[in-house]
């Protein structure tokens, strides 16, 4: 009904639940809108295939079907703001979701999830309302949660549960918070899609054990940041214990690498990007894998460097080396696969802040306190670059200067591109060295 009378079939926005889509991804659709025509040519298996079965069961499912699609309908034909017949559609479906949500009996039925996910894709497609879309993916969160691990049960609930696990993830990340994925019962259900899920595909089935593992990193960034800012009296035994627990994450994640055949290499540094995917095909869910693979070695060992004074050095060397993997897997991502180029703009964002801030880790490993730790306000620094749009103007801004110098390695453009950002936001003495 719905295709009917918006002449658009929301099925084929099921690349917008691609493996990390996030509100990062607006950016690039924002500045050129006619992506979203390339994008909805990559259709691939989510919660949106089950979507014609249930139009018509629950009010506030089909008011956020008819929302998404007359807004997408409009973007497509004339990209503007949202009209006065898709705002009213997108209050009628706030409004019914939120008596959905009200009902104790209806709250925790999966249409009522599914519609607030399909809802947050509008939001996607609405540049000025950036805090609505963390809100919808806040809310979207909060039902997973709510709803328990034993809920997701039917093909489509766990396609509902795989679709908001990059968003759980990112905002954990960003709010440096323990992340409920990581509790025993929510990777019992990791497991089971990886063994008992029968049409989820194959990328799907290397997706949920790579977030298996890393959904971790968040809470034991949470126990760093305690440490470093309240340091107890056993501080050293406490560091060496997160240390040796980081150290094993990522010799998991290596070894998820290792079976799944993942792995990149910048050739010839920043200034020529190119990438190598190994064994496997180049389909944009490989794309989206190698990049989630790749941005979650960066925060491992970007946590290892606060903690380890002896490997710091080398550490952060390969942070940087990671960093601009990322930036080359983008570039040919957008040669010929659009979806995973959209996708990997968040894993670009997290890339480009490690790069902006390597000449200030680099002072913070070299002047270590007495704990021999890095500071809280460098670790929140890197952290809290999260405006795509900040992070970009910086850096292109950077990568611009350093065409001004002869640097031949990734390590010393990254150094550069670190001291100049850092002298220009947080007044970083310019005298000292950072080469």
């Amino acid at each position: 009904a719905a295709r009917i009378r918006y002449d658009f079939d929301v099925i084929e926005l099921s690349a917008l639940t691609a493996i990390h889509i996030g509100r990062a991804t607006a950016e690039p659709l924002h500045d050129r809108p006619s992506r979203l025509l390339e994008i909805l040519q990559s259709k691939q298996w989510s919660y949106f295939d089950y979507l014609p079965g249930r139009y018509g069961q629950t009010p506030c499912l089909d008011d956020a079907i008819c929302c998404v699609a007359a807004r997408v309908r409009q973007w497509i034909t004339n990209h503007s703001k949202p009209t006065r017949q898709v705002l009213e559609l997108y209050c009628r479906a706030v409004k019914s979701l939120q008596a959905a949500l009200d009902d104790p009996c209806e709250r925790l039925h999966p249409n009522v999830l599914c519609a607030t996910e399909v809802l947050s894709i509008y939001e996607l497609l609405d540049g000025d309302r950036g805090h609505a879309w963390y809100l919808h993916a806040a809310g979207a969160s909060s039902l997973i949660r709510l709803r328990g691990p034993n809920a997701y049960q039917t093909d489509f609930e766990r396609a509902l549960f795989i679709a908001q696990v990059g968003p759980i993830y990112t905002e954990s990340i960003l709010k440096i918070s323990h992340c409920f994925l990581q509790q025993p019962a929510w990777q019992s259900l990791f497991q089971s899609l990886m063994t008992e899920s029968t049409n989820l595909p194959v990328c799907g089935n290397t997706a949920a054990s790579m977030w298996a593992c890393i959904s971790k990193i968040p809470g034991l960034f949470r126990s760093i940041l305690s440490l470093v800012s309240n340091p107890p009296e056993t501080a050293c035994a406490t560091r060496d214990l997160l240390l040796t627990r980081f150290l094993k994450l990522r010799s998991q994640l290596m070894a998820l690498g290792k079976k799944h055949n993942f792995t990149s290499t910048v050739r010839c540094g920043p200034t020529d990007f190119s990438y190598l995917l190994a064994d496997r095909p180049e389909t944009d869910e490989n794309y989206e894998l190698l990049g989630l693979f790749t941005a979650s070695l960066l925060i491992l060992e970007r946590n290892v460097v606060i903690l380890d004074e002896s490997t710091a050095p080398v550490m952060e060397a390969h942070v940087q080396q990671l960093a601009w993997e990322i930036l080359a897997l983008k570039k040919d991502a957008s040669a010929s696969k659009p979806r995973a180029a959209i996708s990997l703009a968040l894993k670009v964002m997290i890339a480009k802040a490690a790069v902006l801030t390597a000449g200030e880790w680099q002072q913070a490993f070299c002047n270590r306190g007495p704990d021999g730790m890095i500071s809280e306000g460098v670790i929140r620094r890197w952290v809290g670059l999260s405006s795509p749009r900040r992070v970009t103007r910086a850096f292109d801004e950077l990568l611009k200067r350093s065409r001004e110098v002869n640097l031949e390695t990734v390590a010393s453009h990254s150094a550069y591109f670190g001291m100049m950002f850092c002298q220009s936001m947080y007044g970083v003495d310019e005298n000292e060295d950072s080469s």
